[in-house]
């Protein structure tokens, strides 16, 4: 199941009420961390951009997701170029994250706040058919009604 252009919130299913965020440090452009909020702040909303070669481009007010030394930031939309492959486990009701360029994608770190970036790595696939991701690498991407 492909998802659709749009706008979205995005939850961590290992992290039940914690979603992703491109931390605010006033005007600069250096690229801002992206890490689980605790529960019962406000989600921000996240651009969702399906690419013609069916993978997508996830973007913040901040910037777009990149990594940079296997820590996922929001880079300032010029200067990424990372394009990510969603794809829905049906069995585990969401999404994995991986990089297009890479063997590995988006896990939730333990804890929350600013200290708990998100990180990318290569993901651990459960021995099972089919495959099962652990809850630290699957994402739940919710509509934005706009």
């Amino acid at each position: 199941m492909s998802l659709p252009s749009g706008a979205y919130i995005i939850n961590s299913l290992g992290s039940p009420g914690g979603s992703y965020l491109a931390r605010e440090s006033g005007d600069t452009l250096l690229p801002k961390k992206v890490f689980v909020l605790p529960p019962g702040t406000e989600a921000p909303t996240w651009v969702v951009t399906q690419l013609d070669n069916g993978r997508y481009k996830l973007e913040t007010g901040d910037g777009s997701a990149g990594v940079i030394d296997g820590k996922v930031y929001a880079i300032g939309v010029l200067e990424s170029r990372e394009q990510w492959i969603l794809t829905y486990q049906d069995l585990q009701g969401a999404y994995t994250v991986e990089r297009a360029s890479q063997e590995e994608g988006w896990v939730a770190p333990d804890g929350i706040g600013p200290d708990a970036q998100l990180e990318s790595r290569p993901l651990i696939v459960m021995p099972s058919e089919p495959p099962q991701y652990l809850p630290s690498e699957l994402f739940i991407f919710s509509p934005v009604e706009q």
